[in-house]
């Protein structure tokens, strides 16, 4: 089979010490997960200290579609809204402020924004501009002070210090000037100040952009310097700082998953199509990965008897991981008061943010006085609620 991955340095592999939990453990830069477990969730409690609920003010200025992501904002709340290309502005109580830069054609507008990052001790904000190849960068108040062209797609955006940023492109095919020994990249350090472009995280250029689908997330960065990048073929992470690369993680399942994803690799280089070919592989899909402080988490599918999701949390710090599995829903126990399902987008610092539809909260059963109050004058077309889950070390 052809080489997949040109990796920008194996030999910058950690090695840390072994710590294990009952289906996951660490060891030299591998993630072993134990996917033969019986069903087990992971508590809410294991993962977060807190939980609170924010309601957005639902006006016409601020009305929201869906959330991508969200960012503390000098101690405000930045919510991006991909859909509506939209980024709006909150106090940390939900009242709406004012719309950041905007959509359109003329000086200090982006033509289709992506992704957005903050750098905040520069005060500055990076917005990512996909069909103008472009990062767009504001001051806080949202004047415009440049635009930088990098001249490719691109779909994901992290600010990794040093005036660089981290562009992801998916499987998206890159001009021939960036295509080394019959692969492409999917991941560029791009320079804001000089404009130097370094490409890593190769993969072959017999796999081709309608042939497989990026996962939904595969940047995330945490407050401490560092920014992941993963590659959901080969299940490998690297994990950047403005240095470079500091080392590379490999998410291992098991040699079974191996072997079913290599073959279903193979068959994407072999140019097969077949997609009940493709989909007997059955090998596990990392679909989103999310950084805070404390921990990376990773969130994949199974398709086994069914859709079977994993959730791994992950600390570089100590090495310590926990993960959870089920059957069609998410592994997680609410057992936090007020706790519910909600869909967790991204991560900044030690907060994970989520949101929960009205309509789903409005829907539920909870006798939690917490989420009662939050009924209150709710109504199904508002904005969705915000979720901040505090992270707590593992």
């Amino acid at each position: 089979m052809k080489k997949l991955i040109l990796s920008l340095g194996m030999a910058l592999l950690a090695l840390c010490g072994c710590k294990e939990t009952s289906s996951v453990k660490e060891s030299e830069g591998r993630i072993v997960v134990d996917i033969t477990q019986p069903e087990k969730n992971l508590k809410m409690s294991d993962l977060f200290s807190d939980i609170k609920y924010v309601k957005l003010e639902t006006t016409s200025e601020s009305l929201i579609q869906y959330i991508n992501r969200v960012l503390d904002f000098d101690g405000n709340l930045l919510v991006v809204d991909r859909d509506n290309q939209s980024l709006l502005l909150f106090d940390k109580d939900g009242q709406f402020i004012k719309k950041i830069a905007g959509q359109g054609k003329g000086p200090g507008e982006y033509s289709k924004m992506y992704d957005v990052a903050v750098d905040k001790e520069g005060r500055r904000l990076f917005v990512l501009d996909a069909y103008a190849q472009s990062v767009l960068i504001y001051d806080f108040d949202g004047k415009c002070l440049d635009s930088k062209k990098f001249g490719f797609w691109a779909q994901e955006l992290e600010y990794i210090g040093d005036d660089k940023v981290l562009l992801y492109c998916g499987y998206a095919i890159m001009s021939n000037g960036y295509v080394k020994e019959n692969a492409y990249p999917t991941f560029f350090v791009f320079g804001l100040k000089d404009g130097t472009i370094t490409p890593f995280q190769y993969i072959s250029n017999e796999i081709k952009p309608d042939e497989v689908a990026s996962p939904a997330s595969a940047l995330a960065s945490s407050g401490n310097g560092r920014t992941y990048c993963l590659n959901d073929l080969t299940h490998e992470i690297d994990v950047m700082n403005e240095e470079g690369l500091e080392r590379t993680l490999t998410l291992d399942f098991g040699e079974e998953d191996t072997e079913r994803r290599m073959a279903f690799v193979k068959l994407l280089e072999e140019k097969n199509n077949d997609f009940q070919s493709l989909g007997r592989m059955k090998h596990i899909s990392v679909f989103s990965i999310v950084g805070t402080d404390n921990y990376l988490l990773v969130s994949a599918i199974e398709l086994k008897d069914g859709q079977v999701r994993h959730l791994i949390a992950y600390s570089p710090e100590s090495g310590k991981c926990i993960s959870g599995n089920k059957k069609w829903n998410e592994p997680l126990d609410y057992d936090i008061d007020g706790s519910m399902p909600f869909r967790h987008i991204s991560g900044d610092g030690d907060k994970l943010y989520g949101y929960v539809m009205p309509e789903r909260l409005l829907s539920s059963e909870s006798d939690s006085e917490i989420l009662k109050q939050l009924k209150e004058g709710l109504l199904e077309d508002d904005n969705p609620i915000l979720v901040i889950a505090t992270a707590k070390p593992l």
